[in-house]
């Protein structure tokens, strides 16, 4: 990279994307590269690792339709659809657990999905997750509730506009249905799109509501500042916010109180 020519290179197993502000750049990588290589080369991203890249007038539509698809015909329980992830005020009793093996392999499925293109899931899919090792009933409906709300929203994707080049960061911390650890959740948004996404348990037990929403914006800012150092290199400089709703951390990390 140099101050006439940015070249970005993403690669991922046999999958990868160059970007370049001048079309020449990326013809001067192209031709040793497919001298010495058999590659499948497009001019225009149409596909990455699963997702389904359209580009029109002044955006960029990203879908992911195969995956969804294949888990609901592979999922044989009847379900009804759904407008959330998950009903309110989920708990998972203590019952008798079932064969685990059935649900492990949707729940896998779903983190993929997650991982790539749903950040609407992730709660819900961590959730069932972390209790996946002792399955009962209960679990089972609750992921047919989780199946149910794909079936209605399997077309919803993310779409990058162009607009003021700004991260925003919101930073969460609630209890999450599990009594013993809060849970963390973090959404990074590249002007209205959101490019990086997480929910989980916390490693550490917090002794208050404010310590837990310290820990999970510690944890969350982590990635904006990956986020940060990687984007920088290709837009230089923008705008940067973190939004927290707990007064007592932000007064502690405003005027360094403790």
């Amino acid at each position: 990279m140099n101050k006439e020519a940015v070249i970005a290179i993403w690669v991922h197993v046999d999958n990868g994307v160059i970007v370049s502000n001048l079309a020449d750049k990326i013809s001067d990588f192209k031709s040793p590269i497919c001298a010495e290589l058999n590659i499948k080369w497009t001019d225009e991203v149409q596909q990455i690792v699963g997702l389904k890249c359209t580009i029109g007038e002044g955006e960029v539509a990203i879908a992911q339709r195969r995956l969804p698809n294949s888990i609901l015909d592979a999922y044989l329980r009847l379900v009804l659809q759904w407008d959330s992830p998950l009903p309110v005020g989920s708990l998972l009793p203590d019952e008798a657990t079932l064969d685990l093996t059935p649900l492990q392999s949707v729940i896998g499925s779903l983190a993929y999905l997650v991982s790539g293109l749903r950040p609407d899931l992730a709660f819900a899919v961590n959730y069932l997750a972390c209790h996946s090792m002792g399955p009962t009933a209960t679990h089972w409906g609750l992921l047919d509730h989780v199946i149910g709300y794909l079936l209605k929203t399997r077309h919803c994707g993310i779409t990058l506009c162009p607009g003021m080049l700004s991260l925003n960061l919101w930073s969460y911390a609630g209890w999450g249905g599990d009594l013993e650890h809060s849970q963390t959740a973090f959404m990074i948004k590249l002007g209205d799109a959101p490019i990086l996404w997480g929910s989980k348990c916390q490693s550490l037990v917090a002794l208050s509501t404010c310590a837990a929403e310290y820990i999970a914006l510690c944890d969350s800012t982590q990635h904006l500042v990956q986020a940060i150092n990687q984007l920088s290199q290709l837009a230089g400089d923008f705008d940067k916010t973190i939004f927290c709703e707990n007064q007592a951390v932000v007064q502690v990390l405003i005027d360094n109180k403790s």
